[in-house]
């Protein structure tokens, strides 16, 4: 063999073991968000149908109910306990008002009244799928730091495998197309490991490109330094705090009139509490919400009332718009229903992966046992 086909070779081998090892190591977390995944493609079209069953008639010339009177008029309806931490308004006039409490449950809500529609189970569903997905629900545990890091890491464990799978999946001798199509394409096969080898080919041949997408979004996700990294290369927008009202204290209904004055165009208004660093966020959404350019930030100083931050897409710098897409472009959401099939599909390839990866590897390690059980006994030497 020539000395450079031989370099290929070790690289080829060296290559193959490092992919052997990472898809060992990472396999069952990536069956977990592959899973879950799948499940949350199409998350808010499954919300907004079921939500549609609990839309009201809007009373002819009278207005939603102010924040602080629907709260005080619904919180009483809710579970013993039971203690609001974030709620949603919507300028759609026949669109019921969403009410959040952590850890307890979701309820749609007539804005008009104040009266609870219906308790959304659903929501409560997708809420525990997502904290399997981002944090393997540890957040429940208070330990959503180290669910995070498990989870980013595996990202940058599956972002390694597509760059690494896709250079071993490539037949190493060129061999015209017949080779590449015993790669890139099914074949039948009564035998359960050259299925499973088949399978593996194939799938990742045609999802490695978007795994890899998907996988280094997903990093900005988990790893706070990789934020800090894009948003100080690439700049993000500094607060300009502004003086303080009259009243001098915070107040949620002036907060969302000012958001709704402040984006005429709004679809949808939501504030999470308790405060932040003394400071109270609200979301405003136009559209549907599912890109960046979607998206505005009103934040305000609890202390004293004033506007701490305001932010539109139009005026971000470029470090936080490139955060936004990667957080859109994660779910597949940024590019319609086409982005989130495309997604689903990768998902569903990528549980398959991970299951076919596992068995394979079992196969080989049992393989290696065995023959080393044979050698041992061959060697072994003959009783007196």
């Amino acid at each position: 063999m020539p000395v450079e086909g031989a370099v290929l070779a070790s690289v080829r081998a060296a290559l193959f073991w490092i992919h052997f090892g990472i898809g060992v190591v990472v396999a069952a977390v990536v069956l977990t968000m592959a899973s879950t995944g799948t499940i949350m493609a199409f998350e808010h079209e499954i919300l907004a149908a079921l939500d549609a069953r609990h839309r009201i008639t809007a009373p002819e010339g009278t207005a939603q109910l102010p924040p602080s009177r629907m709260l005080a008029t619904v919180t009483p309806q809710l579970p013993p306990g039971t203690k609001p931490s974030a709620l949603t308004v919507y300028a759609e006039p026949g669109a019921p008002a969403l009410l959040a409490a952590k850890g307890s449950g979701y309820w749609l809500v007539d804005p008009y009244s104040g009266e609870i529609l219906a308790e959304s189970r659903a929501r409560a569903f997708f809420a525990l799928v997502e904290d399997v997905h981002r944090n393997l629900a540890l957040a429940r545990f208070d330990k959503s730091s180290v669910g995070k890091t498990v989870t980013g890491w595996t990202a940058v464990g599956v972002a390694l495998l597509g760059v690494s799978g896709l250079y071993l999946w490539w037949p190493a001798k060129r061999g015209g197309p017949g080779r590449f199509r015993r790669v890139a394409f099914f074949r039948r096969t009564g035998n359960p490991a050259a299925r499973d080898f088949n399978w593996h080919n194939v799938i990742g041949v045609w999802t490695a490109p978007v795994l890899v997408g998907i996988a280094l979004t997903g990093t900005t996700i988990s790893f706070d330094g990789v934020k800090k990294f894009v948003t100080t290369t690439f700049g993000v927008a500094a607060s300009r705090p502004e003086p303080p009202p009259a009243s001098a204290k915070f107040d949620l209904d002036e907060a969302l009139a000012e958001a709704v004055r402040r984006v005429p165009e709004w679809t949808a208004v939501n504030v999470r509490w308790p405060a932040r660093d003394g400071k109270l966020t609200l979301r405003i959404r136009t559209g549907h919400g599912t890109r960046p350019d979607q998206w505005s930030l009103l934040t305000y100083r609890v202390d004293n009332g004033a506007v701490a931050s305001f932010s539109r897409y139009e005026e971000a710098k470029t470090g936080t718009k490139i955060l936004g897409w990667a957080r859109w472009l994660h779910t597949g959401q940024a590019l319609g229903l086409p982005g989130q099939a495309v997604g689903a599909i990768t998902a569903v390839g990528a549980t398959v992966l991970a299951g076919t990866g596992l068995t394979m590897a079992w196969r080989r390690m049992r393989r290696t046992l065995f023959a080393r059980r044979r050698g041992a006994k061959g060697t072994a030497q003959p009783s007196a």
